[in-house]
């Protein structure tokens, strides 16, 4: 895409999570203007834009890729509808920011990773890493990258608000885009392969309780080895009882690492611990006892999603008026689809899996 002369012009599609947090974290930034809302129907775009202050509301998300006056195109619908309009912001010269998971298949998230290889700026917006917290927790497992020993462990559990109340939405239909593995289970893989390179192989079981009655899982197990050694055991739950956390353990012989989060903020909420191993207590690493660590989504904004998501677009912005490419880009969106197809295979033919392609 060709520099423009003033800030970029951002055109957001998709107005749940759009509204939420695309639209403040583009806005965060001072070289971006967001000049274009679209949603499913005009009149919905038009309540939101007017309710934001946003001079454009469009519904029909053709319309916005062709318009010229847009510089970059934000995209948070459904899994399933976001492959289409990628391709085509691409083709059209527009750089393309992107939710995660980029589509439903390995087929539809193909074509996006080759388009984006030569192509506009381009990521996804895999945001649980880009924080303080993950940046704590990367320098406490320095020196180099985690050697052939080190395993790591992830225990999720939360309950999200579609699995609380049964809802029957696109957020429980894996075909659509839903489901833990999915929706989650997505993160994890990206935070997996940045900590430790890639999965060689893996086996995956999903799972619901007896008592729902719809498609998607709630519930994912997975055990993976990777390609350099060692090995993960996955644990994530999106419909579990109280009390909620993520904690993901870095672990060999002589150290544990963890990051814990038990708050109701998915990202800001992470502290870092650290133990000599085994059966010491884990100890306080971050934040210092003094504040001087404190999260900066808390400083900043209400919901750490809308911090963290800010963070990437930095990134993005600063590929979009010329400088070096980032991550995570279409390639790594595409090895996270990838993972997940995997995974679904490996669920159904309960065997292991090779995952390198």
């Amino acid at each position: 895409m060709a520099r423009p002369d003033g800030p970029l012009r951002v055109a957001v599609i998709g107005l749940g999570f759009g509204q939420q947090v695309h639209v403040p974290a583009f806005r965060a930034d001072s070289r971006c203007e967001v000049t274009t809302l679209c949603a499913s129907t005009e009149q919905k775009s038009l309540e939101v834009a007017q309710r934001l202050n946003v001079p454009r509301a469009l519904g029909d998300w053709r319309a916005v890729v062709a318009d010229p006056q847009i510089d970059a195109i934000s995209i948070a619908v459904p899994p399933r509808l976001q492959p289409a309009i990628a391709l085509e912001a691409l083709r059209s010269g527009k750089a393309v920011f992107c939710e995660k998971p980029l589509a439903t298949h390995v087929r539809d998230a193909l074509p996006l990773k080759g388009r984006a290889a030569n192509g506009p700026p381009n990521m996804v917006n895999f945001e649980l890493c880009e924080c303080d917290a993950w940046d704590a927790f990367q320098k406490a497992l320095r020196p180099g990258p985690l050697g052939r020993s080190d395993s790591i462990e992830v225990d999720w559990r939360v309950r999200t608000y579609a699995n609380q109340r049964r809802l029957e939405n696109w957020k429980s239909q894996p075909a659509e885009g839903g489901g833990a593995l999915q929706a989650f289970v997505s993160h994890t893989f990206y935070l997996l392969e940045l900590l430790k390179g890639p999965i060689s192989k893996l086996k995956a079981t999903l799972s619901k309780t007896a008592d729902d009655p719809r498609d998607g899982e709630t519930e994912v197990a997975l055990e993976a080895a990777f390609l350099q050694g060692g090995n993960a055991t996955v644990h994530v739950a999106s419909d579990a009882a109280a009390p909620h956390h993520h904690q993901i353990d870095v672990f060999n012989s002589t150290q544990r690492v963890r990051l814990l989060n038990t708050s109701a903020d998915y990202i800001s909420g992470f502290k870092v611990f650290w133990s000599i191993v085994p059966g010491s207590e884990m100890l306080p690493l971050w934040p210092k006892g003094d504040g001087s660590g404190a999260g900066q989504a808390h400083a900043t904004a209400a919901d750490g999603r809308i911090t963290a998501t800010a963070r990437l677009v930095r990134k993005f912005v600063d590929w979009a008026l010329g400088g070096p490419p980032a991550h995570p880009n279409f390639a790594d969106g595409y090895r996270v689809q990838h993972l997940l197809n995997v995974s679904r295979r490996s669920n159904a033919e309960g065997r292991w899996m090779d995952a390198i392609e």
